[in-house]
């Protein structure tokens, strides 16, 4: 199977997926919905700065020429890695995992998997993947107008849910949050 197929139902799903959590994992009736239109936000970004990312890549502005099938490579690689910890990182809250930031009646603080180091695994997957896709693009330019506004936007987001975690739990969310990383290990 040639990389182009491959890098075709990678973003395939990758695309499917995320249209049925926006769909399918909203907070259920019970839930204290703490999300202040961060989900409409976030999304909004994501899809403006993919779509003006790929279209200046399709100009050429920014090209990176040299050794661009190595970076494509390395770029198809963390789409890929990014997925699978997203992935894992839902499969892992499971019922609590919602679109929007909202605190279940029943919620814990989960401490396994990803979160036993990382306290927002599910982001940290995504972006991952997205400085993947910029480098499939093999544009200087389409990764900084893809990176840029959706850390941006991820950064205040998670401001959010953290505040909806604390407010939540308080003294356990601050203990927790003493033995973890936000959201890349050793740095943030």
């Amino acid at each position: 199977m040639k990389i182009s197929n491959l890098f075709l139902i990678v973003c395939t799903f990758w695309i499917v997926s995320e249209i049925l959590l926006l769909v399918l994992l909203r907070s259920k009736k019970g839930s204290q919905d703490k999300d202040f239109g961060s989900v409409k936000r976030l999304n909004l970004v994501i899809y403006i700065s993919i779509t003006v990312g790929i279209f200046i890549s399709i100009t050429k502005y920014g090209y990176i020429g040299s050794n661009h099938n190595i970076i494509q490579l390395i770029g198809f690689v963390l789409i890929v890695y990014g997925l699978v910890i997203r992935w894992l990182a839902i499969l892992t809250l499971r019922r609590y995992f919602t679109v929007n930031v909202a605190i279940h009646a029943d919620q814990i603080i989960v401490k396994t998997g990803f979160y036993k180091y990382i306290r927002h695994p599910s982001y940290l997957g995504m972006m991952l993947s997205f400085i993947g896709l910029g480098l499939c693009l093999s544009n200087l330019i389409s990764i900084l107008v893809i990176l840029i506004p959706i850390t941006f936007v991820v950064v205040n987001r998670l401001k959010i849910e953290e505040q909806a975690l604390n407010d939540a739990f308080g003294n356990d969310y601050l203990e927790y949050c003493k033995e973890t990383w936000k959201l890349i290990p050793w740095v943030y």
